[in-house]
């Protein structure tokens, strides 16, 4: 299992690694983000997500709150 700190990282292990070994027809939905990721440098997150989840990525977000103020006084 490989594991990312952020889409960005997991987006450019798609490209290299899974990219190459989807089919025609897989390869078609992703192209235009590929060339838009490699190229312009600009890919709305929304898109990362679902190119990622439907090539079998899980995607989970965790988010921590480390106490640093009294909310009892709130």
């Amino acid at each position: 299992m490989q594991s990312f700190d952020n889409l960005e990282d997991a987006f450019k292990f798609f490209i290299r690694y899974v990219y190459p070994i989807l089919t025609p027809e897989q390869k078609k939905e992703a192209e235009s983000a590929k060339r838009n990721y490699l190229y312009k440098k600009s890919l709305s997150e929304r898109k990362i997500k679902k190119i990622l989840e439907d090539s079998g990525f899980e995607i989970k977000m965790e988010i921590t709150y480390t106490q640093k103020y009294d909310l009892e006084d709130l």
